[in-house]
């Protein structure tokens, strides 16, 4: 049964940019225009809905997104507003305390002014979660903070060399004082839990990303670092030989070869809305 919108400003971005009313049928947007032509196009037994002067956008494209690393910060434990360390510390243990089984703590979004002096240790995360290894993105997600676990099975000591472009943090002694910076989080920290994270762990990132984008209004997404894949792609999936790396996010259309939204685990794909077709996955987003 077809579906009216009604009682809206509806932005087609087309010659006539702005219309009263549009008609969903199934999966389809199959009507856009005046109120009067859309009822005759929904037919007598279309439920009606009033969108009460809200405007109606056509969904919005993110054409330059990390879609991957998105997942896995919304699934992370938020430390922006957490404005001292003893705030940081007390936020860890409350997560920690919550899931008692997860090998690995993360955390994302902290400020170098939360922290005594500007220079986060290792020992600061210790004290809050010595048993796993605890990974803290920084606010710029050009740093990470770890604990002293993390560094043993990341196998980072005193002689582990700064990549160009990046520094491990060090003490006054030389040895890794639980800071990563750029290319050190980049080369070191990065492709570690690239290697360790699960497929489950990946499509649970993945769907996270999909849901906020949906929620938001957007409907397609290109993502542009590399996922890596430990097992073999499905058939049909961009993806390379097990354990290579491919940018396999991309945007689709009714234009392009493939036709699935999802070409594996780790590929996710979103079609464009095109041509008055409304795909799944698609929506319209609709804001007073």
């Amino acid at each position: 049964m077809a579906t009216i919108y009604r009682g809206a400003r509806v932005f087609t971005a087309a010659e006539a940019p702005w219309a009263e009313a549009l008609v969903v049928d199934g999966d389809r947007l199959a009507f856009v225009g005046d109120e009067h032509s859309a009822r005759a196009a929904a037919g007598p037994d279309a439920e009606i809905v009033d969108l009460d002067g809200g405007v109606v956008l056509p969904g919005f494209l993110d054409v330059h997104t990390h879609l991957l690393m998105m997942g896995e910060a919304l699934g992370a434990v938020p430390l922006t507003e957490e404005r001292t360390l003893e705030a940081i510390q007390a936020r860890l243990r409350e997560a920690r305390a919550a899931d008692p089984a997860a090998p690995r703590l993360h955390g994302r979004g902290w400020l170098f002014d939360s922290v005594p002096g500007g220079r986060p240790t290792a020992a600061m995360i210790d004290a809050a979660v010595p048993d796993v290894p605890v990974y803290l993105q920084a606010n710029d997600y050009h740093s990470v903070w770890v604990n002293s676990a993390a560094l043993a099975e990341l196998g980072v000591t005193r002689d582990t060399p700064d990549p160009l472009g990046g520094e491990i943090g060090r003490d006054a002694d030389g040895a890794p004082d639980g800071m990563f910076y750029e290319t050190a989080a980049q080369q070191i920290v990065w492709p570690f839990l690239d290697e360790v994270r699960t497929d489950a762990e990946r499509d649970e990132a993945l769907e996270r990303a999909f849901a906020a984008y949906l929620a938001a209004g957007v409907t397609g997404a290109v993502a542009w670092r590399s996922i890596r894949s430990p097992s073999p792609p499905s058939t049909g999936s961009p993806g390379a030989a097990a354990g290579s790396r491919s940018r396999c996010a991309r945007t689709g259309s009714s234009t392009t070869p493939a036709t699935t939204r999802r070409t594996s685990p780790r590929c996710a794909v979103r079609w464009s809305c095109r041509s008055g077709r409304m795909p799944r996955g698609c929506a319209w987003s609709a804001s007073s």
